[in-house]
């Protein structure tokens, strides 16, 4: 996955409540316009799909144009660049990430994240990857006959491509550390090939897919 991100500096007080407010705006006026667009790409006048066409180009250019200001405060962009996600997630899709979320909580099982990893080539900064969390600090993970286990209960996995084909020893996970997997189970660098996760390394919660316009929405 290749994954764009800038430091920023945080911001507090009244300015990320007036930020918080403009930015809410600016995401309101860009689901107005996403409305528009799809509605006129429903109809059968070949005029209302040309405007349809234009809105649907004003649309990413704006949300391109949001991605790039907001970036170094409070969101990362990414690309998907590899099935390790699939089918959650897609080859070409553009998410935001919330890099807020985790500077006031944990994150959650089922949470979408990004974080650094080491990079396997010497000499190269840290690969940006995306996987799903698992197990929280506390929770035993096992994965054997194609299934997952948290705590001894298997769990529902509706998002997956297939199931399992390795299998995992029980596995506590230990304070400061998560255990993640891609929704690719079979096809995923994730914690079955190098382990647990340290918690200092995740960077963002992936939230929500702006291209394609097809396939926009949240990210679960």
């Amino acid at each position: 996955m290749h994954f764009l991100h800038d430091t920023g500096q945080d911001v507090r007080g009244w300015e990320k409540t007036v930020f918080g407010l403009q930015l809410a705006t600016a995401i309101g006026l860009l689901l107005i316009l996403y409305g528009i667009y799809r509605t006129l790409m429903h109809s059968e006048n070949p005029t209302a799909r040309m405007l349809g066409n234009v809105c649907g180009g004003v649309f990413a250019v704006l949300a391109c144009v949001l991605t790039l200001f907001v970036r170094p405060m409070v969101l990362d962009s990414d690309i998907i660049t590899s099935d390790s996600m699939k089918p959650t997630l897609l080859v070409g899709d553009r998410l935001l990430a919330d890099k807020a979320t985790y500077r006031r909580s944990m994150p959650k099982r089922g949470d979408i994240i990004t974080f650094s990893y080491p990079s396997r080539t010497r000499g190269l900064a840290d690969d940006i990857l995306i996987k799903r969390v698992i197990g929280l600090p506390g929770d035993t993970v096992e994965i054997t006959n194609g299934a997952v286990y948290r705590n001894d209960l298997p769990l529902d996995e509706p998002y997956i491509s297939a199931p399992v084909e390795y299998n995992i020893p029980a596995l506590k996970v230990s304070d400061g550390s998560l255990f993640v997997l891609g929704d690719n189970r079979n096809e995923s660098d994730d914690s079955h090939v190098w382990g647990l996760l340290d918690r200092k390394r995740v960077i963002a919660r992936a939230t929500f897919r702006f291209w394609p316009l097809s396939r926009m929405g949240g990210i679960h």
